[in-house]
């Protein structure tokens, strides 16, 4: 009988693998479908580039972590290879592995070169071949008496991109399947609205820092809170949750009341609009000391200095231009929201809407930093957002024309009327964007047009700082060649301020 064993054991052997040999390399490949992007990468150029350069010299056996009993084998291969949980794809050879962040063709090269050219077994051999002799098949654990009666509930919040996520999605997954009727998992994606108000609510509960509010990856059950990729290093969330699970009457995951939602609702909201508040009032004092407006006025001192003003006219000039400026721009404004607000009003546009407004800021947050870009390596003159050199000269000749006026009070203000509508050419390129930012942020209610007029209130500041220096004797030569040393840091301020409204428009989606 035992020699019968002994026979039956060789068969098994030598048909399923055969034994060591330099002549070949086994690569134990752990794939998941959620990772499109590397894993196609491997499949449809790494491993045929191996293919053809080594031929049958490699064998190439792929595991798919789908099946948990391939995860659980994920796991026994990082515990020998002593290497913490990482992201897959993975790669196990005799002679080492090849990981994710690693340069996967030269690695995996090296460790094939060094098992095709050694006369002796990798370090790791026997434990390949015992892990592909092993017939183990993966074992739901059913309910046990050491165990809570009560089913552990886990929050898990992930992000589309997020590192540690990819991972994390595979365990929970695997943990669903372990342990049947024993856990509760609730996979929620932060960029939907209820998982933020969830995801808010467990940080208040938990007393989570503000800072990791929103974060991911964010995993909560029991008295377990771990929020943000570095919560995760050198954890078993395993282990954890399998501890939790035995505690699970005695310390059970919250459970939500209306009020705890409301209030992360609120707490959420109030955040926003602080960001937001701040990006919009930022926006508007950049735009006005952009270089469309800032020539303009320049060109305004010019004509006062050349026809001798005094400084009571000065005042006057400056006080009617700056209020004509600030009175036009925010009825441009309003009447932006109102046609934003009719656009979303249309089933069919809303989303279309909310999109164009995120990549209308992100695009001008991108061209403003490309002109930074190139003003660095030249001149002002190579800027992409200037103001076309007709509707400059159309200005000029207003300024002209109406500077000269009797009333020069009245001339003033329809120099900053017309000059406002001329200059939208340019200035619009930043002032629609962030009136979109507005609508879908705020909808049309008081709370926009609030911020709508600290937006024009902002944009006048440099206006009146540079009427006030013309005033105290600094001339228009001066404030030139301010612009000039300073054109390329305001271009670089203005791209971050849009790609931040963009970044916070994705972000609320």
């Amino acid at each position: 009988m035992k020699h019968i064993k002994t026979f039956l054991l060789f068969l098994l052997i030598t048909q399923s693998v055969s034994a060591f040999s330099a002549d070949r390399c086994r690569i134990i490949y752990f794939m998941e479908k959620n990772c499109p992007e590397k894993c196609k990468e491997v499949d449809n150029i790494i491993l045929p580039q191996l293919r053809e350069l080594y031929g049958d010299r490699i064998e190439v056996l792929k595991r798919d972590l789908e099946n948990p009993a391939n995860f659980e084998a994920l796991m026994a291969f990082e515990a020998r290879y002593k290497v913490p949980p990482g992201e897959v794809p993975e790669f196990y050879t005799a002679f080492g592995t090849a990981q994710k962040t690693d340069n996967i063709k030269k690695k995996l090269t090296e460790l094939i070169d060094a098992e095709l050219s050694s006369e002796k077994s990798g370090p790791h051999a026997e434990f390949i071949n015992e892990s592909l002799l092993s017939t183990v098949t993966f074992v739901p654990v059913q309910e046990a008496g050491a165990r809570s009666k009560t089913p552990l509930a886990i929050y898990y919040f992930y992000k589309p991109g997020c590192r540690t996520c990819t991972r994390l999605d595979i365990s929970m997954r695997y943990l669903a399947m372990k342990y049947p009727g024993q856990l509760k998992i609730f996979h929620s994606k932060i960029t939907d609205n209820d998982a933020k108000v969830m995801n808010e609510a467990l940080c208040i509960r938990y007393a989570k820092p503000d800072n990791l509010h929103l974060a991911t990856p964010a995993v909560f059950f029991g008295k377990e809170s771990l929020v943000g990729e570095k919560a995760f290093k050198d954890i078993d969330i395993l282990v954890k949750v399998s501890d939790a699970m035995k505690r699970a009457d005695k310390e059970p995951t919250p459970v939500f009341t209306v009020d705890e939602l409301l209030q992360a609702e609120r707490a959420i909201s109030n955040r926003f609009d602080r960001i937001g508040g701040t990006a919009v009032i930022s926006a508007g004092l950049i735009d006005g000391i952009n270089p469309c407006a800032f020539v303009t006025i320049i060109f305004l001192l010019s004509y006062l200095s050349l026809l001798k003003y005094g400084r009571k006219e000065i005042i006057l000039v400056g006080a009617s231009f700056t209020f004509a400026v600030f009175a036009t721009y925010l009825l441009i404004g309003l009447g932006f929201l109102k046609f934003v607000d009719y656009l979303q009003s249309l089933p069919y546009l809303t989303e279309a809407v909310y999109y164009s407004g995120a990549l209308l800021a992100a695009i001008i947050g991108l061209l403003n930093i490309i002109d930074y870009i190139r003003i660095r390596r030249g001149s002002i003159k190579d800027m992409g957002l200037k103001l076309d050199d007709g509707i400059r000269m159309k200005i000029n000749e207003v300024i002209r024309k109406n500077v000269r006026l009797r009333h020069y009070v009245i001339g003033a203000a329809a120099i900053g009327f017309s000059v406002s509508v001329l200059e939208l050419a340019c200035t619009g390129q930043t002032y629609l964007p962030t009136v979109i930012f507005i609508v879908n942020t705020q909808g049309v209610t008081m709370k926009a047009v609030s911020m709508l007029v600290f937006y024009n209130i902002a944009f006048i500041v440099p206006l009146i700082v540079v009427f006030m220096l013309f005033f105290a004797g600094i001339s228009e030569k001066h404030l030139s060649a301010w612009l000039g040393r300073n054109t390329g840091r305001i271009k670089l301020a203005t791209g971050a301020i849009f790609i931040l409204l963009a970044v916070i428009l994705v972000f609320l989606k």
